[in-house]
């Protein structure tokens, strides 16, 4: 479990699953196999959650910074929150 919290705080500082593996002291013979686990729901589903939820927060409060300031009238923010929505739309 404390493992587990490593990765989900790592990656809600969005370091990538290579540079957690590092965090975390795995062995390089093991890095691989963690990388597919933190990107694939069907290999270990404990990683892929902890890796997955530290990311997503993260991200929650990015975007809802960005449209607060698209809000407010800030033109990269107004160009940001709308390429989220055409990203929402195309999938």
């Amino acid at each position: 479990n404390e493992v587990l919290e490593q990765i989900k705080t790592a990656s809600n500082l969005l370091f990538t699953p290579d540079e957690i593996a590092v965090i975390i002291d795995l062995p390089s013979d093991d890095v691989d196999q963690f990388v597919k686990c933190c990107n694939y729901r069907e290999m270990e589903g404990e990683i892929y959650k902890a890796y997955q939820s530290g990311r997503l927060e993260q991200e929650i409060l990015i975007r809802k910074s960005i449209f607060v300031a698209a809000k407010n009238g800030s033109p990269p923010a107004q160009n940001m929150a709308a390429k989220i929505i055409l990203n929402a739309k195309l999938k």
